[in-house]
């Protein structure tokens, strides 16, 4: 099983988005020159921004913390989340796309982000998986990629119900339940035939 982390570097983009909405904001509080909304919209508008930036970058560097990868055998797993914990796990056999990513951020720190599709969310927007703040994002793609196709070499394994029998075990009962009957229909015979 392989374990990993995110880069320490992905705290810092997180907060270069924040900065971008906070820069691209601003424009608004222009509205201030209006005399009816004046001084108080100013104040109420860098009040309300203040409001959410503070607590977004305080909990940046802990929620990072947080996030754990692991590709094992037969599945990749996603940890993260701070109050709430969130364990995302998307099965090899499954994934339809491994789509790499990397914005304008992503490209001025040296970070790549995964996003992993699989057939069942193939109608929606967001990945079933994404692994964001890759410093070596070619090489767990790769690592995927791997993975799924030896997966899908293998064919996909059947889900089996709690409690469900095996292909071979179910022929073996099979052959027991024929010569149980087969001897059933022998000791009706030969009780007949007194």
């Amino acid at each position: 099983m392989l374990e990993f982390r995110p880069s320490p570097r992905l705290p810092l983009k997180y907060a270069l988005w924040v900065g971008t909405i906070v820069a691209l904001s601003l424009p608004l509080a222009l509205l201030a020159v209006i005399p009816e909304l004046g001084l108080g919209y100013l104040a109420a508008f860098m009040g309300f921004t203040l409001l959410w930036v503070l607590p977004t970058l305080a909990l940046l560097v802990p929620y990072c913390g947080t996030i754990r990868y692991a590709l094992d055998e037969r599945e990749l797993t996603v940890r993260m989340g701070l109050l709430t914990k969130t364990e995302k796990s998307v099965p090899y056999d499954k994934v339809t796309n491994v789509e790499l990513k990397r914005g304008i951020w992503d490209r001025l720190l040296g970070l790549g982000t995964l996003q992993v599709h699989t057939a069942g969310y193939s109608q929606q927007v967001n990945a079933e998986a994404t692994l964001s703040g890759l410093d070596e994002w070619e090489a767990v793609r790769q690592q995927v990629l791997d993975r799924v196709r030896a997966r899908q070499v293998e064919g996909p394994q059947p889900p089996r119900a709690e409690g469900a029998i095996p292909a071979d075990t179910a022929l073996v009962l099979q052959d027991l339940l024929a010569e149980v009957r087969a001897i059933r229909e022998e000791v009706e015979g030969l009780r007949a035939g007194r």
